[in-house]
């Protein structure tokens, strides 16, 4: 279900390093698809994580969805919350579960006619812990769970570290 890619990364005044924004076609089956990137220094190289997870829609992600196309009631989707919840993600799930929570409020943005994207950062040290779950909610405190993922490994984020997660939603036809 999750693929998992390191790829080192040059820092060197010939090679700039850049994020290239990751993307995918999916069905809107009842999801859409997190990406979470953690950077490392490892032995004076940098070292990039990319985990690539498809979520879980909830089913008040899927109510704020319909609500939203016909103007009655809309919620604004505007955080991308991480947490150190393992439980498995439930339809009926309404705030993000968890004890520690790292919430950023997202740049959203429409890379093709069909797709809506929300991605946050975190600096060096703003993330000290376990991530074990991420999730789009409306609010820093995770209310309003629209999706939500769970690792199938948390991830130990260390004071160097910077976290990056881009979440992804494409609608398209299906066959």
């Amino acid at each position: 279900m999750s693929e998992v890619r390191t790829e080192q990364v040059v820092n060197n005044d010939e090679h700039k390093e850049q994020l290239i924004p990751v993307s995918t076609e999916l069905q809107l089956q009842g999801g859409g698809v997190f990406y979470l990137i953690i950077e490392r220094n490892r032995d004076g190289q940098r070292e990039r994580e990319i985990i690539e997870i498809k979520n879980l829609i909830t089913d008040l992600g899927l109510d704020i969805f319909i609500r939203n196309l016909i103007n009655s009631s809309p919620v604004t989707i505007s955080h991308i919350v991480l947490s150190d919840a393992t439980t498995a993600p439930s339809p009926g799930e309404t705030t993000m579960p968890g004890t520690n929570k790292w919430a950023q409020a997202a740049t959203v943005s429409r890379p093709t006619a069909r797709q809506a994207r929300w991605q946050a950062s975190w600096a060096q040290g703003a993330i000290v812990g376990t991530i074990g779950s991420i999730g789009l909610c409306s609010d820093s405190a995770g209310n309003n769970l629209f999706a939500r993922v769970r690792l199938s490994t948390p991830k130990t984020v260390g004071a160097d570290d910077t976290v990056s997660v881009v979440y992804d939603l494409t609608l398209s036809r299906q066959s």
